[in-house]
C-alpha cells in the first residue's frame, strides 16, 4: 500500500472516530437538557 492512501485511511478513521465521540457527546448533552 502506497503512503498516501494509508494516510488518507487514518485521516478517515479519526474523522470516523470524531463522528462517534460527537455523537456521544451530542447525547450527553441532551440528557442534561431534558432533566
Amino acid at each position: 500500500m502506497s503512503k498516501g492512501s494509508k494516510l488518507i485511511r487514518d485521516v478517515h478513521q479519526k474523522l470516523k472516530d470524531m463522528g462517534e465521540t460527537y455523537k456521544k457527546q451530542i447525547k450527553k448533552q441532551k440528557g442534561v437538557y431534558e432533566k
